[in-house]
């Protein structure tokens, strides 16, 4: 009998395996810091797998979801968001359970996310429906980021650091054994979210819903929740009809530490502040319609630190706690034991302590696109060409002017018109195209009233415009001598032939970069970013690498062009020719 201690000590080390996952690319992160959004999300693309049981299913999908709405792209990511939001509700994460059983052995599960991170993921599904104008799923979507949550330092009667609750089960455990299962299953009280995004989220859609009293509650959650958003919750009681959502910064990073590697800890990336959000609206003349600045709704270093938000890291230090209290004990009783029955006993415990510690090993995936802080504007537009100058405060190098809004239209059944569009502010700086206006021409810069010199002849032949192909563009290149003999149809079949797609369709579910970005895997999408969006700036404002295509057909229209001797107008930033291009 005294041997039967080392061979249980053993069981442990079966259990406790390496934790490989689908680390996202790194390319991906920097392509996302300089707010290629595209590029990135057509990176991540590649990792997301249709396999349900997938360990990555949900943050892959998160990650894709995120770059798409900064892209300003929602509806490339439509069907990520809606597999993402159904795992989501049918996992039950926020269900209020045993929470034990909800995260042993943790790194072999679905990845879920800690609590803020699964509130953050309801808010970009939110924001995604938003952006397609349908305002009944953002309803639901919000109205699910506001489950309550699970808060253990109500366990010791005090607030408390997870350290300071992993000394208290500690305790607990020395002189009861029962205290493992009291305070995994019943040592915490659930209560209100405070998540000031979902709020105002929940109140916008309820607001283009024509719920108003549901919108009024919602906003007065918000102040609640953090009394500073008193200024944007008065502007969402006036009249708006548009939602900019601004992210800035990225969000923090987790780690492992302590013994065994149990706990864990997030640490920041981009530094907290209270720096507010200034803004300013003109119009097409520049007359200034609109300014003033609004404070951030959302700190998600803060959640990450706070415990009513992190609670699986909390049930995992008061494991490896517990784990450790109880391997102490049974060693000391089998040590002491008289007879081989309580030599048993003592080594049962230990070995349960053991299998408790080695079920709190650290799970370190963690949703790496998430920002810093998010920013609620609400602005009333009227106007076509209204242009909005947003920076935050003391930070000159945030500068970014939006345009491409105005007032929008009845979409998706809201008996209100309204618009929510999402602007991840770039992390690095020196992209001139955030405060220019654009220089390719496309159905986004005819609506905003923008014209473009040089817009009488296809991107991929050299020109400036990024049109879909259309009898009314083929009569504009043609009427400048460009493409002449070719039909709209003709256009449309070299498009498929470099794998270029003219539809969100065409994609069949694929993100695509636009085709300004290169093609990636032989794939890229002349659908535009909507405007208002850092994706619309980037696309349209950003001098990109000459188009050299791959097919005959391509070959054949080059040719021409290049035999009519037909070119954009000569500007500073524009090629001379399309022939010397081909040099």
């Amino acid at each position: 009998m005294p041997r039967a201690l080392p061979h249980l000590l053993l069981v442990p080390a079966l259990v406790v395996g390496g934790c490989s996952h689908a680390q996202i690319d790194p390319a991906a992160e920097r392509f996302a810091r300089a707010g290629d959004f595209g590029k990135a999300a057509a990176i991540v693309q590649r990792q997301v797998s249709q396999d349900a049981s997938d360990r990555d299913y949900m943050l892959t999908r998160l990650r894709l979801v995120s770059m798409g709405i900064a892209e300003g792209q929602p509806a490339m990511v439509d069907e990520a968001a809606n597999q993402l939001f159904a795992l989501l509700r049918t996992q039950g994460v926020n269900e209020d359970k045993a929470v034990a059983t909800v995260v042993l052995n943790e790194g072999q599960r679905v990845w879920k996310g800690e609590p803020f991170e699964q509130a953050m993921a309801y808010a970009t599904i939110a924001m995604q429906k938003a952006m397609l104008g349908e305002w009944d799923n953002a309803r639901a979507a919000s109205n699910a980021s506001l489950f309550l949550l699970r808060d253990f330092s109500q366990a010791m009667g005090k607030d408390g650091s997870p350290e300071e609750l992993a000394q208290f089960a500690r305790s607990k455990a020395k002189n009861d054994e029962s205290a493992a299962d009291a305070i995994l299953d019943n040592g915490y009280v659930v209560g209100r979210t405070d998540f000031a995004l979902g709020y105002l989220l929940n109140a916008a859609s309820n607001s283009a819903l024509a719920r108003d009293p549901e919108a009024s509650d919602n906003l007065l959650a918000a102040e609640a929740a953090r009394s500073s958003l008193a200024p944007v919750a008065a502007r969402m009681r006036s009249p708006f009809n548009t939602l900019l959502v601004v992210e800035a910064g990225e969000g923090p990073q987790k780690i492992s530490f302590g013994e065994d590697n149990t706990l864990t800890r997030y640490e920041p990336r981009t530094r907290s502040d209270e720096r507010e959000l200034q803004f300013i609206v003109r119009d097409a003349n520049g007359n200034v319609l609109d300014q003033g600045s609004v404070p951030f709704a959302t700190d998600v270093n803060a959640m990450a630190r706070s415990h009513r938000w992190n609670d699986l890291q909390t049930v995992r230090n008061i494991k490896s706690a517990l784990g450790s209290a109880m391997v102490l004990g049974g060693l000391v009783v089998a040590s002491e034991a008289k007879d081989n029955e309580a030599k048993l006993a003592g080594a049962l415990v230990a070995g349960l302590g053991l299998l408790m510690k080695a079920g709190s090993g650290a799970d370190t995936r963690y949703a790496e696109l998430l920002p810093q802080r998010v920013y609620v504007l609400p602005l009333q537009l009227s106007m076509p060409g209204t242009q909005v100058e947003l920076a935050i405060a003391g930070e000159s190098a945030s500068a970014t002017t939006l345009w491409g809004l105005g007032a929008p239209s009845l979409r998706g059944g809201a008996p209100r018109p309204m618009q929510l569009r999402v602007v991840r502010m770039p992390s690095t700086t020196g992209q001139r195209w955030r405060t220019a206006l654009p220089i390719f021409a496309s159905e986004l810069t005819d609506q905003a009233g923008l014209r473009i010199p040089g817009d009488d002849l296809p991107f991929i032949f050299g020109g400036r415009c990024l049109r879909t192909p259309t009898p009314d563009a083929m009569e504009r290149y043609h009427n400048a001598g460009n493409l002449l003999g070719l039909t709209h149809i003709d256009l449309e079949n070299i498009y498929r032939a470099e794998g270029i797609a003219l539809r969100v369709e065409d994609q069949r579910g694929i993100f695509a970069p636009h085709v300004v970005d290169g093609l990636d895997d032989g794939r890229a999408s002349l659908v535009p970013p909507l405007g208002g969006t850092i994706g619309a700036l980037r696309v349209f404002g950003r001098e990109p690498r000459t188009f050299v295509g791959k097919s005959e057909e391509w070959q054949r229209a080059f040719d021409q062009v290049r035999d009519q001797k037909t070119a954009p107008t000569s500007e500073p930033g524009n090629r001379a020719s399309v022939a010397s291009d081909r040099k």
